[in-house]
């Protein structure tokens, strides 16, 4: 789905403000929509959005349980390779 498309403007985008401002569980509204949103451009790229939020809730709790000695610095940085790897290793970004 494409930003400019007439599906995303007129269709995704108003129902995505009507369920985002009408529930009290935006968080998850925003989730949800975004998953959808990444389905239906690319469905395989769901299961690399879905292990890298597991990655990063994961590298989340590591950073708060290290912060307590200051030694959350590795797990900050292995953090931003783990969510930079994609970008460098895809096929697409080359082309």
């Amino acid at each position: 789905m494409v930003f400019s498309s007439v599906t995303f403007l007129f269709y995704f985008l108003p129902l995505f403000f009507l369920v985002f401002y009408a529930t009290r569980c935006s968080k998850w509204a925003l989730a949800a929509f975004s998953i959808v949103f990444y389905a239906w451009g690319e469905p395989i790229f769901v299961v690399l959005l879905f292990a890298s939020i597991a990655a990063n809730y994961v590298l989340g709790l590591k950073i708060e349980q290290a912060r307590a000695s200051g030694r959350a610095r590795p797990w900050v940085a292995a953090g931003i390779v783990l969510n930079l790897t994609p970008c460098c290793c895809s096929s697409t970004a080359a082309s």
